[in-house]
This record gives C-alpha cells, sequence and structure tokens, in this order.
C-alpha cells in the first residue's frame, strides 16, 4: 500500500475508531490489503484514538500568546492555532481528547521546535543547492549565489469549482468501450466529477477526453444502489505519480440517472462533516487574491484602458492608486484637463501591437513648457528622434526642464471575459453575500475595450547623460513631437478601492503658490492639497531640507476667500526630490488652529460632492473592480513578496500574470527543473544584495512613503567563467554599467530591472471575507495560518524590465541594442515554450 492510499484511509476510519460499526466498515474498506498491512492500519488507528490524560503547556514553545484552557477539568495553556486544533478535534471524535489531537497541537506550524527543524531542513538543502553543479549553461550560478526558492502567484487565475469535492476512499471499477475493466478506489468525489487511483500494475493508456464508464461496487456493498449500474464520465486528466496512476473524470451530460445523482447529493451533504472536504482551490485563490489587494494599492505603474472605434484607438479610462497618480497629474494642462491620451498616438500603438518580441515596450521622453500662460506638452521616442535628426536639440531643451520624464509603456490584448470573477466558493453554498456579475451599466460602460496598456515613470533610473548641444536650439524644431492642445475624447481617472494608506484624502489641483525662503522667494504650482500638506512643482529648484520651515502665499485660492488670510502660511518640509523642484509640505504646529488647515477643512466641506466625484468616479456598479481584474489578468511587471517571521526576513513568493515577460522566461530558465509552483530568485539576488542593500532600504521606508527604485542590472554568460553576474546600482549612469559594458562579450545577454520597494500595511481581509469564512468553516487551522500569513507581508520589490533604457540611456548602438534583444527573445522564447 503507498503512503498516500495508507494515510486516506486513516483520516477516512480515524473518526469512527471508537464507535461500534469500526470493525464492519474497517473489514470492508481493507479486504484487499494483506494481513500486516491491515495489522498495522488498525494499531495505528487505535492509537490515534484513544484518549489523551496529558497535559499540555505551549508556553515558550510555540510562537504565540499562550492563555488557560480548561477541557475535563483539566487546564493547558494553549495559543489560538493550538485551541483550533483542540476544538476541530474534540468535534471529529465526540467530544473525547486524543493522542491524535495531542500530536497534531505539538506538530503546529508555530510551535518553535517544528519551525527550527524546518529552518535546518531548509538550511542543509540550501546548501545542497549550492554545492550542485548545474550543468554547463546558464542554469549554472556563481559559487557565490544563494537559491532564494519563491513560491509562483499566478495573478487572475483563480481556480474555480462550482460544487464541493469530499475526500472519499471507496472502491470502484472503471469500464472502457472495448470491454477492459480495471480496479481503483476513488480519492475525491463531487456532484460532477470523481478522482480515483487505478490498481493496476501497468500504466493504461487513455485518450484525450476519452467516454467510459464507473461502477460503484463500494457504495453498492453498503447502500442499496443498483451494483451494475454504469455512470458515464469523461477523462479530463491523466496522472502519474510515484509509480501510481491518477485519473481525473467528469459526469458526461449523457448521465440522465436522476436517482443516483439524488443519491450522491444526499451521500455527499451527509457526509461532508466527517470526511475531509478538497479546499485546494480555494485556499489557492484566497492566497492569490489577497497578494493582489497588497500589490495593486502600492503600485506606481499607471493601467491605461485602451477603446476601439471604427475610427480611432485612444485612452479611455486609467486606474488610480495613490502611488501612480502623480503620473495622472503630471499631464494636465493648465486648465487641469487630462492630456494623457495624446501620448499614444496611432504610430507608437503599432510598433507595439506588430512587436515579435516577448515584451515589447516603448521609451519615451517628455517635457512640458509654459507658452503664453499654457501648458504644451512634448514626448518622443528614440526611433522618432532619429527620423527627425533632432536628438541633440530635442535634449538639450527637455533635460533642462523640471518637468524632464522619462516613461515606460507597454501594451497587451484585453480580455474582457477577465472582467469579473466570481467567488472560488462553490455555487450551492449560501454565503451572506455574492458578488453578482457585471450589470448592464457596467459592461456598457467597459464595451469596447480592446487592449491594456501600462505607463510606468523610469527617470530614476533610466536617465540618459545630458546632452551638451550648442547647435540649432530653435523650439520650432520640436514642433513634429509637441502634443495638440486639445482632444477629441477625455481620460478618465478611475479611482481604485483598497485599503487606505494615507491619513488623509488628497485632491489634484493646480494653482499659483508663493513660497518664501529666508531672503528669497519662489513661484510654483501646487500639485496636490489636502487638510494638512501641500505638494508643489518649481520651475526652479527650491534650495530647502527635510525639516526646514517654509512660509506661503496662496493668491489664487485667497480669491475664494475673505474670512482666512493665506499669505505667510508656515509649512514643513517633509519631503523633496533630489533636483529640489518637487516638494511636499506639512502644516507646522502653531498656537491655536492653522489658517490653512480651517481654509482647506471648509474647502472640502462646502465642494464635497464635486470632491467626491473627482475622488470616487468609478465606484458606482464595480467598474473600479473589472477594471482590477482585468489589470491583474495583464500585469507587466513581477512583484515579490517579503516576508516577516519574529526578526528573519525572506523574499517568499512572486506574482506573474497571463502575460509573458522576460523575468517569468528568464527565471524559469534559471530554476532546475521543470516546475510551475516554484521558482528560484538565485539570477536576480545573492545574500548580500538583500541583506546589505535591499532590506536596508526597505526598512528605512514607512508605510506612506513612495515606492524607492533602485537598478538591477544582470550579465547572463553560458560560455563564462561566471554564468550568472549581477549589480545593484542608484541608475544606469553609474560607472559599474559602463564597466559591464565594455566588458560584455558577443554572446552574453544583457538584463535590466528596475526594482521599487515599498512597505505594505494592514491586509485587505475585508476583500477575502466570504472565501476566508468558508475555508474556516472546514479547516479553521488552514484559515488561520493563511490570515498569519498575510499579516507576516513586510514589503514588496516590484520588478520592471527595462533593458532597452538602460542601453539607450548608455548611448549604446542601434547594432547593440537590436543584437541584444535577439539573444533575448531567443534565449527566453525557448523557455517559455518548454515550461509550457
Amino acid at each position: 500500500m503507498d503512503a498516500e492510499h495508507f494515510q486516506q484511509l486513516i483520516d477516512q476510519l480515524k473518526p469512527i475508531a471508537n464507535e461500534p460499526e469500526f470493525d464492519k466498515i474497517f473489514q470492508r474498506l481493507t479486504q484487499n490489503e494483506d494481513g500486516p498491512t491491515r495489522f498495522k492500519l488498525k494499531a495505528t488507528l487505535k492509537e490515534l484514538a484513544a484518549p489523551c490524560q496529558r497535559i499540555l503547556d505551549l508556553r515558550k514553545r510555540v510562537d504565540g500568546q499562550c492563555r488557560p484552557y480548561t477541557i475535563n477539568d483539566r487546564t493547558h495553556y494553549l495559543d489560538d492555532v493550538a485551541i483550533t486544533i483542540l476544538e476541530q478535534g474534540l468535534k471529529l471524535y465526540n467530544g473525547v481528547f486524543t493522542f491524535d489531537t495531542y500530536q497534531q497541537i505539538l506538530n503546529a506550524d508555530n510551535n518553535l521546535r517544528v519551525m527550527h527543524r524546518r529552518a535546518q531542513q531548509q538550511a542543509l538543502l540550501q546548501r545542497q543547492q549550492d554545492d550542485d553543479n548545474l550543468a554547463s549553461d546558464i542554469n549554472s550560478a556563481d559559487a557565490t549565489t544563494l537559491n532564494y526558492p519563491a513560491h509562483v502567484l499566478q495573478f487572475a487565475d483563480y481556480r474555480l469549482r462550482r460544487e464541493e469535492r469530499m475526500n472519499f476512499v471507496i472502491d470502484v471499477e472503471l469500464l472502457l468501450e472495448n470491454g477492459k475493466v480495471y480496479n481503483g478506489v476513488t480519492t475525491d468525489i463531487s456532484l460532477s466529477g470523481l478522482r480515483l487511483k487505478l490498481k493496476t500494475k501497468k500504466i493504461v493508456k487513455f485518450k484525450d477526453k476519452q467516454q467510459l464508464a464507473i461502477r460503484f461496487n463500494g457504495l453498492a456493498r453498503e447502500f442499496t444502489i443498483d451494483p451494475n449500474m454504469q455512470v458515464p464520465y469523461i477523462l479530463v486528466n491523466n496522472d502519474i505519480r510515484d509509480q501510481q496512476q491518477y485519473v481525473s473524470l467528469m459526469l458526461s451530460p449523457e448521465h440522465d440517472n436522476q436517482a443516483f445523482s439524488n443519491f450522491l447529493t444526499g451521500f455527499i451533504n451527509g457526509y461532508k462533516r466527517r470526511y475531509k472536504v478538497n479546499i485546494d482551490n480555494t485556499f489557492e485563490t484566497v492566497e492569490t487574491k489577497a497578494h493582489e489587494q497588497f500589490y495593486l494599492p502600492r503600485m506606481d505603474h499607471l493601467p491605461i484602458y485602451f477603446k476601439r472605434t471604427e475610427k480611432l484607438v485612444y485612452a479611455d479610462m486609467v486606474l488610480q492608486t495613490d502611488n501612480n497618480r502623480q503620473l495622472i497629474d503630471y499631464w494636465r494642462d493648465h486648465r487641469n484637463q487630462p492630456m494623457l491620451g495624446a501620448l499614444f498616438n496611432g504610430s507608437r500603438l503599432k510598433q507595439l501591437l506588430t512587436s515579435s518580441q516577448l515584451e515589447p515596450y516603448l521609451v519615451l521622453y517628455c517635457f512640458s513648457l509654459t507658452v503664453a500662460d499654457k501648458v504644451v506638452f512634448y514626448s518622443a521616442t528614440e526611433a522618432e528622434l532619429e527620423q527627425h535628426q533632432c536628438r541633440e536639440c530635442y535634449f538639450s531643451i527637455g533635460q533642462r526642464r523640471q518637468s524632464w520624464r522619462v516613461l515606460r509603456l507597454s501594451l497587451s490584448q484585453a480580455d474582457l471575459a477577465k472582467a469579473w470573477q466570481p467567488l472560488s466558493v462553490p455555487e450551492h453554498i449560501q454565503q451572506q453575500s455574492r458578488e453578482r456579475p457585471p450589470s448592464a451599466a457596467v459592461m456598457k460602460r467597459l464595451q469596447g475595450i480592446s487592449h491594456i496598456g501600462c505607463l510606468s515613470d523610469i527617470t530614476a533610473t533610466c536617465q540618459p547623460a545630458e546632452v551638451n548641444y550648442s547647435g540649432d536650439r530653435r523650439l520650432e524644431r520640436l514642433r513634429p513631437f509637441m502634443h495638440p492642445l486639445n482632444l477629441p475624447f477625455k481620460t478618465k481617472a478611475i479611482p481604485l478601492e483598497f485599503v487606505n494608506l494615507r491619513r488623509e484624502q488628497r485632491f489634484s489641483h493646480r494653482s499659483k503658490i508663493i513660497v518664501h525662503m529666508s531672503q528669497r522667494s519662489r513661484d510654483a504650482i501646487t500639485r496636490d492639497f489636502s487638510v494638512r500638506g501641500l505638494q508643489i512643482d518649481s520651475e526652479l529648484p527650491i534650495h530647502c531640507r527635510v525639516g526646514d520651515t517654509l512660509t506661503v502665499d496662496l493668491p489664487d485660492l485667497q480669491k475664494l476667500t475673505k474670512q482666512y488670510s493665506l499669505k505667510q502660511l508656515p509649512y514643513t518640509v517633509v519631503g523633496r526630490s533630489d533636483d529640489g523642484r518637487n516638494i511636499n509640505l506639512q502644516t507646522t504646529d502653531i498656537a491655536g488652529e492653522h489658517p490653512a488647515e480651517a481654509f482647506f477643512n471648509e474647502l472640502i466641506a462646502n465642494n464635497q460632492t464635486k470632491l467626491r466625484q473627482a475622488q470616487e468616479s468609478g465606484q458606482r456598479h464595480g467598474v473600479e473592480l473589472c477594471l482590477r481584474n482585468l489589470y491583474c489578468d495583464a500585469m507587466m511587471s513581477s512583484p515579490m513578496f517579503i516576508y516577516k517571521q519574529q526578526n528573519q526576513y525572506e523574499i517568499g513568493s512572486i506574482a506573474f500574470s497571463q502575460q509573458p515577460l522576460n523575468l517569468a522566461a528568464a527565471l524559469r530558465q534559471t530554476t532546475p527543473g521543470n516546475r510551475h509552483d516554484t521558482v528560484s530568485l538565485q539570477m536576480l539576488f545573492n545574500d548580500d544584495m538583500i541583506h546589505q542593500q535591499l532590506l536596508p532600504q526597505l526598512h528605512e521606508l514607512s508605510r506612506q512613503s513612495a515606492p524607492d527604485q533602485s537598478l538591477l542590472l544582470i550579465k547572463l554568460s553560458p560560455y563564462g567563467e561566471r554564468p550568472i553576474q549581477r549589480w545593484l546600482l542608484s541608475h544606469a549612469n553609474d560607472e559599474t554599467a559602463a564597466i559591464v559594458l565594455q566588458g560584455a562579450r558577443a554572446d552574453d545577454v544583457l538584463l535590466a530591472f528596475q526594482l521599487s520597494l515599498t512597505r505594505t500595511g494592514r491586509p485587505d481581509i475585508e476583500f477575502i471575507t466570504n472565501e476566508l469564512h468558508y475555508l474556516a468553516g472546514y479547516a479553521a487551522h488552514k484559515a488561520k495560518q493563511l490570515e498569519q500569513e498575510l499579516w507576516r507581508v513586510y514589503g514588496i520589490i516590484d520588478a520592471l524590465e527595462v533593458t532597452d533604457a538602460v542601453l539607450q540611456a548608455l548611448a549604446q548602438s542601434t547594432t547593440f541594442i537590436d543584437n541584444q534583444r535577439q539573444r533575448r527573445h531567443q534565449l527566453f522564447t525557448q523557455a517559455a515554450t518548454r515550461n509550457n
């Protein structure tokens, strides 16, 4: 008997080990086993079900707070995890505290002894993996590299089931159309399907979606059903594991025996509290959704939703978060109108859609000018500047502007079928509330969405060296790159619902502000405001430091009130950009009420309707939920989640979407074996990089901090002495980057990723509460573990591929960049094909 089947029989029989009918049921279920196996099985069951008189004291033995818990006049000291296991055991064994329950409590995952043993095993495995000679290709790692296994979270890939599956072992016969009959035992069963293990020495060959029949001879011996009845099924999966063959079957549409369906319904509903219900799909879905909710509010990328008409593809909506709203505000003109849509002209979108690269994207150089009190935007790609032969002129004008930005744009097809994702709880299970499909109004709002874009600010890491140009710098030369002042459409910002990361709501508004510092004054523009804060932009640097106190005048806003004086208002600098042109201010504590706080409180209160429309438009009818789901399916970066356990930190998981990405292909390629649920992060990090660079950066951030960005440069040398080398830099113009390029061989593959580090806050339990409640109903201990795992999430490292942008920033030739693209495409397309 294999170990899995032995354990299934244990789980099935142990609840009735002390019941009068035990011997009869045991005899029937083990009639095909030999004497020693049956003896061992019965002895194990009797030992597990025996009453336990021992007292448990888990103080200083578990990672949790213990409290007294009295049962049968005996007081134990247990934590929440142990109490959950104990209460489950009492329910399972009809109020008896058994040795099975006792052992489960001592072997809980939060037991310090178990945690120590697991850590030792992991360390041993880690050393063994480090010492392995991983072949001659890029599966090898250098001698200083540690393997970092990370669990793969597949965003938007929810395993939904219409009904519950119950783990149940019973004899069946499998009948093929050619008359052959094979014996087997079920491992789980539902109303419309089952999974069984064949009792054969040779592997049985099946055709895809083969028609077959099942005879439930085991059920017929126990219940009054026809032993010769054949139920038609269709093969959906054939799996070989540990030299055992498992087949998954789906009830055939030809099945019309209502009496058997009614029997099966009653059987499963009557026994599912005694036997284990398979909840793996719900667990995985809840885990995925919870991590999506961690990531989405903290992402600094801007999802863009494009609609297609007969003559036009245009940016209809963007999904706004607190960390990406600066990209939205950047494209507001002097009228506070969004002008983002002009960035996406037809030739740029066509270039992305027709590219043969695995992960195509464009690098855009943008800036704005104020001409005759009007804000004029400019943007260009390297190819466009080359075509018009004015790169030096464009860069010499644009780079001197505070508004200069380097942006990355990628694009993918939208799958509107993914706009709504129902609960992973089976349909017949009653829930307090169920997510309903989108209303007709929502679907009308989404109609026409054909593509999803991702716009990212990569200025901090991919800034080209400043261009010194003394030639013709007339602004007329940049006319081909100037955006129109008016657009035939308006791109609407849809705020994402999430656990708010900030103490106050902020509102976008551009108005004049005068900043006074020492003996100097500087004109600036407000970007946004809250009751206690301002974010301002200045064309010229404002010389100040964090902690300095400034005074400001608000002349435009003064026109709105006579009650408050908005001059010489004291503010404290709480944040500033490196160039001093973007400043975050907070009201300075003074005696009495601060005039600015009183004014902004009244302004918000008197304009509540207007401000709410600006901040919450799209929350009606669930539009934002559909946009959220669509982006999860097309996410174009790879967030990694850092977990904290006591004082230890680990990168425990990484998320991919359905979108093909170079990073996903690279990690699959450099992970030994062919596993889809785990990848090794050894290509990205080593021990020093994590503990000496990334974690210290992360510790310095607060939960309200903007993402902290750095550049990860990787060189893959399949035929070199060191197959993988990596460097963590602040930006592309670091001297190290130039040295790496100079030493690159013709067959080397270069990769660059912008890493955005953010701290996380509390998990959004409300978003998954229905599914978590369902999990707790069948596996309270497992639900508790999942919730504890979510509270352990400490930070996120979001990786975005920027190789082309870095090579352009380092002024590499078009030939070199094209060659690198080709090498990446060949290497990672092969990896993606092999792993699918």
